[in-house]
Formats: structure tokens, C-alpha cells, sequence
């Protein structure tokens, strides 16, 4: 059941916005699927390289002009 459910979920997906995509990746996340959530995720930030709510998903954060993992940042 819950791979059909799934199928349903990304045949509705829009796989050309990432925002779309982003939304496929909590529903992953919701539905306890963390590694297809973390595939979306990547592939939100491959249609929009500054997609910001994946990037904080995967635990990445903005310094500077560069996304950086999270716990290499101090403080």
C-alpha cells in the first residue's frame, strides 16, 4: 500500500520545479521514507542550486556564496 502511495505521489509531482519536488521530499520525511525524502531533496537543490528549505533539510547552511554542511560552521 504505502509504495502505491507513494507511485500516486511522485506521478503527481511536477519533477521541474523544485518547490514541487521539495514537497514530495517532507511528504517522504512525514511518511517516515527518510531515504527517498533525502532524494528529492537533492533533487530540488538540482533544479534550484539555492533551494533553501532542501538545503536545510539536508542539513546545509549559506556562508557566503557557498552551502556548507551545517556542523562545520561555528557557533
Amino acid at each position: 500500500f504505502a509504495a502505491d502511495e507513494m507511485e500516486e505521489m511522485v506521478k503527481k509531482t511536477d519533477m521541474n520545479n523544485a518547490d514541487a519536488v521539495y514537497a514530495l521530499g517532507v511528504w517522504c520525511e512525514e511518511n517516515n521514507k527518510p531515504t527517498a525524502a533525502r532524494k528529492w531533496f537533492n533533487k530540488a537543490i538540482q533544479l534550484d542550486k539555492n533551494h533553501e528549505a532542501s538545503r536545510n533539510k539536508l542539513g546545509q547552511v549559506l556562508v557566503g556564496d557557498r552551502w556548507v554542511p551545517a556542523s562545520m560552521v561555528p557557533g
